[in-house]
């Protein structure tokens, strides 16, 4: 809180829930970052449930792979925004692959035909196609 003036103004309240319960911050930056993952995470930080984990180390990596999670997906929204502005120059590039499959009677390969295909394909076979 010294070394950082602005989590105590921010933090304030929600550490008066920490004192009122008794509970002991043996790590206070820790601590602070575990309530940023929080907020991060659309959690109530004015919620002892929250505030004063059992375990902060366990919650706190919990927590950051939560906003890890949080965080890629809305990188990913955003690359695929910027990939619909370019959904023109992309059918200018492709399009004279379109319609084109291949089959060996059992397995189809066939083109994608718009950067939304390569969302889906991404997203229902878990791979990085839509990227």
């Amino acid at each position: 809180f010294l070394q950082h003036s602005m989590y105590f103004d921010l933090y304030w309240n929600t550490y008066k829930i920490v004192l009122r319960n008794g509970y002991h911050i043996a790590d206070i930056s820790l601590w602070i970052d575990y309530i940023r993952l929080l907020e991060r995470c659309g959690k109530d930080i004015h919620n002892a449930h929250y505030v004063c984990p059992l375990d902060l180390k366990a919650e706190h990596d919990r927590y950051q792979e939560r906003a890890r999670i949080i965080q890629e997906r809305e990188e990913r929204e955003e690359q695929r925004k910027k990939a619909k502005e370019n959904e023109e120059r992309f059918r200018e590039l492709k399009s004279r692959f379109f319609g084109l499959s291949f089959t060996d009677g059992l397995i189809v390969v066939s083109v994608l035909e718009s950067v939304d295909d390569y969302y889906k394909e991404g997203n229902a076979l878990h791979h990085c196609v839509g990227q």
